[in-house]
């Protein structure tokens, strides 16, 4: 019997002989009450994780360095350790190309990642295929714009928003085109267009990704295993 952690996941891993012993039980990502939303944003986009290529965060780069030429009062903050010393050199050195030094700030792995978090104008996830994306929802948790690049566990959480309130829980990209274009939009639309987007996106976290929730569903899982 195994717990899958999206219906992507399931997808990949089943085959005939364990389709019946497979279920799908999203992360508990926070107690159901730990909301938290600052309406007093600051001025950067946040990318949390690890500085890696799988996690598409030159993409991150590229987009910010095309929307900084429109929109410079804006920062880009690192939260996170390279993957690959050869991969941060590439990075650093396409910052220092595109006049970035002053706009991308790098600060290492941190222990205040949902203050961050609140605080930030939006949250980017660029994950090439993300399995779940616990910072995803964790961002959620925290009243916190998710732009997300619409594969893999990403798109499969705001599916899930989409489908339980009817309306769209973040912005969706699909290229790095499409990932300056819902920069520009935050920017030049102002983030109080969107809180109404960041409630329903507390909304569906609190109901599908808490602690409480999960611990539920595992116990049910146990009994119906037990039971047969």
């Amino acid at each position: 019997f195994s717990i899958c952690i999206t219906t992507g996941v399931k997808q990949h891993f089943i085959t005939d002989q364990n389709k019946d012993k497979m279920r799908v039980i999203y992360d508990g990502v926070h107690d159901i009450d730990n909301i938290a939303f600052c309406p007093k944003k600051e001025k950067y986009f946040l990318f949390v994780g690890r500085i890696d290529e799988a996690k598409g965060f030159k993409n991150v780069i590229i987009a910010f360095s095309r929307f900084i030429k429109k929109h410079n009062g804006y920062k880009l903050l690192v939260a996170g350790a390279p993957l690959s010393l050869e991969y941060f050199e590439e990075i650093k050195s396409y910052i220092q190309k595109n006049g970035l030094n002053n706009y991308v700030v790098f600060l290492g792995i941190r222990d205040d990642v949902d203050n961050l978090m609140q605080r930030a104008y939006a949250f980017i996830m660029s994950s090439r295929f993300e399995g779940f994306g616990l910072v995803t929802a964790e961002a959620m948790f925290n009243g916190c714009l998710v732009i997300g690049h619409n594969t893999g566990g990403t798109k499969e959480q705001f599916d899930n928003g989409l489908q339980m309130i009817g309306d769209e829980i973040g912005l969706r990209y699909n290229n790095v085109d499409e990932l300056y274009e819902r920069m520009i939009d935050v920017a030049e639309n102002g983030i109080e267009s969107y809180f109404p987007m960041i409630m329903r996106s507390q909304k569906a976290a609190s109901s599908l990704y808490s602690i409480e929730t999960y611990v539920d569903k595992v116990l049910e899982y146990y009994k119906t295993i037990l039971n047969n």
